[in-house]
């Protein structure tokens, strides 16, 4: 088993927040991630990430040069770390009891503190074998761009499927059902698709 990402420190039974052990390591958007809650496994889209001040009262300021890379800012000021903090959002997409993957919301949200885990290639393999679960994703964005979130969870899962053309077909299929009142953003969607 690889090594959690982050720790859910907010939860409901449709998303949970996460706060990432390491600062500007937030999972990509769209990458799937899944968490233990009692003896189910709850798998989640990321939706959003952030890094912000731990203190919601300091805005931070600029303290490069211009001249500086990003690497040379945090290598010559260690304590950025101890001042912010990387955290990201997951929409849940479904849960895996045992061996069988439901793809609707589970019935108990994830526990405060548990560790989030990226899923590896063969779990979003199986999780992505049916996508009946999209509708989840795009309704439970609040983004006004929430096409762009649904694109990429779709390109994430096809590479780690090994870029199935079926896939990406079935996938293109399911959002037109999904997004046919809205022509604007389904063109869009299928647009990011195709890069």
């Amino acid at each position: 088993m690889s090594d959690a990402v982050a720790e859910v420190i907010q939860s409901s039974t449709t998303l949970f927040v996460c706060q990432c052990y390491e600062l500007d390591c937030a999972p990509p958007l769209g990458s799937l991630v899944r968490a233990s809650s009692g003896p189910i496994e709850v798998i989640a889209a990321v939706s959003m990430a952030e890094t912000s001040s731990i203190d919601s009262g300091r805005r931070p300021v600029a303290i490069g040069d211009g001249k500086q890379t990003f690497e040379d800012i945090k290598q010559s000021n260690p304590h950025l770390a101890q001042l912010f903090t990387t955290s990201f959002q997951a929409i849940v997409v479904g849960y895996r009891a045992g061996d069988d993957y439901f793809r609707y919301l589970p019935p108990m949200p994830v526990p405060i503190h548990t560790p989030v885990y990226l899923c590896n290639n063969q779990e979003i393999a199986e999780f992505t074998s049916s996508l009946t679960f999209l509708d989840l994703i795009y309704s439970a964005s609040t983004s006004p761009l929430r096409e762009e979130l649904l694109a990429a969870f779709i390109r994430t899962a096809g590479r780690a499927r090994g870029e199935d053309g079926e896939f990406l077909a079935q996938a293109g299929r399911q959002a037109v059902v999904l997004m046919r009142k809205e022509p604007a953003q389904l063109w869009r969607l299928l647009e990011m698709l195709k890069s």
